[in-house]
């Protein structure tokens, strides 16, 4: 999986490369897990190049929205595609997340105080 990651002001925005699908979600979620460890506990996931998700895929969007709420942090989503946006609604997994429509108002919602 090409996974880019970058800083924005204390957050780190990572954009995933390819398809949330049973082949590429274990690599994401290895990757993810990591990067929370590693300190980045503030995390919003572009999925803006995201043109498809499966089951796995949400999968692993929950398990490392789980692994960094449990490290006292946050991880939002961003730039769902129709498709992808519909397949969250359709599992209810909207409710989960806190989703915006652009990297730009997904970094706005992150507090100032994130210390």
């Amino acid at each position: 999986m090409n996974l880019a990651v970058r800083e924005e002001n204390e957050i780190a925005v990572v954009t995933p490369g390819a398809p949330l699908d049973f082949y590429s979600s274990p690599v994401f979620k290895k990757e993810m897990t990591a990067l929370i460890e590693g300190g980045r506990h503030h995390v919003l996931v572009d999925l803006s190049a995201v043109t498809f998700v499966d089951s796995s895929g949400l999968g692993a969007l929950l398990a490392v929205l789980r692994h960094a709420t449990r490290q006292k942090g946050e991880l939002k989503l961003a730039g769902l595609r129709p498709n992808v946006k519909a397949v969250m609604e359709l599992t209810r997994l909207e409710k989960m997340f806190e989703i915006f429509p652009d990297v730009a108002a997904a970094l706005a919602s992150f507090p100032s105080d994130r210390g």
